[in-house]
């Protein structure tokens, strides 16, 4: 499944499985009796049919699942409505017509994937606003995607104006809300943290680098940044020149550029212009510019 995309790519959880954070009203209770052998056509509460379908969706039985987790959708379970959405094969506007009922039951994923189903012209047409509408309701319900889009709307200006205090507001939820998946918008909110004057903040900004950078390393390229510039506190070169290595150790090219430039340079530690040159080079061979210069007139 896919997420809103601008400058950095928002990933959207994919296929879920139903999980205690997110359990549908009621999905276990229901006074009709079950038949002996329950099928996905013959399952008739909500309940059996999210068991249904999730053994049919582990057998790989793909039309078998959609149809229990359909039933389990219209008997009220909006998780139900969700896995039947995220089944493969299945055609983008039936896709997101069940996202938008996952969403009318209060599923989370099920507002976060009807937003990005209007910005990406999904299965209906592009509309801009109810696509930040629909990240607005999902993040409202505890969807860190939601919270992470609608920052990145704010941010890149999607339909409407930029805001930056917006933008930190929802990147910090989702940073909050989140795992792995949302180390761009601790990153986010890291930077905006320390770079809106309202207030000092420099505590704030630490924490979300911090996290940005511990849940995947690709993102420990701004809090070096920071560190080294004392945009934090006082400059600290040496953390700098360690999280430059973790950022490189992870195939950053731009964790791999400032990194080469602190040996270039000498900064936080030793200088060595051959070891240098070698990080310079493998960040040009991932594509960064300035790096493939600096291989050229390192001396």
């Amino acid at each position: 499944m896919r997420a809103i995309a601008i400058a950095l790519s928002l990933l959207v959880a994919c296929g879920t499985k139903p999980t205690a954070q997110h359990r549908d009203a009621g999905a276990g209770s229901s006074a009709i009796a079950q038949p002996e052998v329950i099928t996905p056509e013959t399952c008739v509460d909500q309940k059996a049919c999210l068991e249904v379908g999730e053994t049919a969706s582990e057998d790989e039985k793909v039309a078998a699942a959609i149809v229990a987790f359909e039933r389990a959708c219209n008997f009220g379970a909006g998780s139900g409505c969700y896995r039947a959405a995220t089944q493969e094969g299945i055609d983008a506007a039936r896709g997101t017509k069940l996202m938008m009922k996952a969403c009318e039951l209060k599923w989370p994923e099920g507002c976060a994937e009807t937003g990005v189903a209007y910005y990406t012209a999904e299965g209906v047409v592009k509309d801009l606003e109810k696509a930040r509408v629909f990240a607005l309701q999902a993040c409202e319900l505890g969807s860190a995607t939601g919270c992470r889009n609608a920052g990145v709307i704010y941010r890149d200006g999607v339909g409407v104006a930029k805001d930056p205090m917006l933008t930190r507001k929802y990147a910090r939820l989702a940073c909050d809300l989140g795992d792995v998946d949302e180390a761009g918008a601790c990153d986010d909110a890291g930077v905006l943290y320390a770079t809106i004057k309202d207030g000092d903040n420099k505590g704030e900004a630490r924490k979300y680098l911090d996290r940005a950078c511990k849940l995947d390393p690709l993102h420990c390229v701004n809090l070096g940044i920071m560190l080294a510039n004392g945009q934090l506190g006082g400059k600290e070169l040496e953390t700098a020149r360690d999280v430059y290595k973790l950022a490189c150790d992870a195939d950053s090219p731009e964790g791999c550029t400032y990194y080469a430039d602190m040996f270039a340079k000498g900064l936080g530690g030793n200088k060595d212009v051959e070891v240098a040159r070698k990080l310079f080079a493998k960040a040009c061979e991932r594509g960064n510019q300035v790096a493939c210069k600096m291989t050229k007139t390192l001396h």
